[in-house]
């Protein structure tokens, strides 16, 4: 599963294993992950926290469980997994180049989720077999990606970003179009929504958009995505992107709770393995 990867994540520490008045020349850090979270990878972020801290005392909580409940409460935690050091690393040489990088919670300091990454969303509620999927058209592997997942259904959102009514994309306003004429599709003729972007992603070069669509009204695409029908349209679709804070892709959420991403196009097999678990 190392093609998959958490988007970002946190830290913690467990009294049982490492009690906080044990003498110890090591820093302390508890991991907090959840039981059901298959795609969560706490290696790079202890790799990190080794070289700057060198080793550490390291233990694990199962979330939920009692004792992870209780600090997710008191910590104000929403997103795992999640990372806490005692405060005893403020006498380590490098805590001045990692403060900026951790908040301060009574007795402990929790790594930043935007800097350690995470994988899993503690408050979303979970909706069973719900699959959404984050892509750009433009990106060079989204024609293999999408025929691969058109088997699993997910619901698409396209990698824009929509503030005061302005939408931006990596490639400009030329993606722009496209992701507002492929909503306007999508409303009309949800049958041929997956064929139609399908198609893009495969000639995304071309200006001939109209050559995707299979007996289809291109005026009303067109009227559409000119107007402020297509505006609606698209805002909707990436309003998900936004309250995620997904940039990037392609980026994947299960069950409406666990967000990864991919390195590459993963093969149906891999994909099953963690959507229909």
């Amino acid at each position: 599963m190392k093609r998959f990867g958490y988007l970002l994540f946190t830290v913690g520490l467990i009294f049982a294993v490492t009690p906080a008045y044990a003498k110890t020349d090591k820093a302390t850090l508890l991991i907090i992950q959840p039981k059901d979270c298959i795609t969560c990878n706490t290696e790079t972020p202890i790799n990190f926290l080794k070289k700057e801290l060198g080793e550490i005392n390291l233990s694990y909580l199962d979330y939920p469980g009692r004792k992870a409940d209780k600090l997710v409460r008191d910590m104000g935690i929403s997103v795992l997994p999640a990372y806490l050091l005692d405060k005893g690393i403020e006498k380590e040489k490098n805590f001045d180049t990692l403060k900026t990088n951790l908040r301060l919670k009574g007795d402990f300091y929790i790594l930043k989720p935007q800097f350690s990454g995470f994988s899993y969303f503690i408050e979303r509620e979970k909706i069973k077999g719900r699959l959404d999927l984050f892509i750009s058209l433009y990106d060079k592997n989204s024609a293999e990606l999408l025929d691969i997942m058109r088997e699993f259904n997910p619901t698409v959102h396209f990698l824009a970003t929509e503030q005061e009514n302005r939408f931006d994309a990596a490639r400009g306003e030329l993606e722009v179009e496209d992701y507002l004429r492929a909503v306007c599709v999508q409303k009309y003729y949800p049958q041929d929504f997956w064929n139609y972007i399908s198609c893009r992603a495969k000639s995304i070069n071309s200006s001939w958009w109209e050559n995707c669509l299979s007996k289809v009204d291109a005026d009303k695409i067109r009227s559409c995505a000119l107007g402020e029908e297509g505006r609606a349209l698209l805002k909707d679709n990436v309003s998900l992107n936004k309250e995620l804070r997904v940039m990037f892709g392609p980026a994947y959420l299960l069950n409406n709770q666990e967000i990864f991403g991919s390195n590459g196009v993963p093969t149906k097999e891999e994909l099953k393995k963690i959507i229909k678990r």
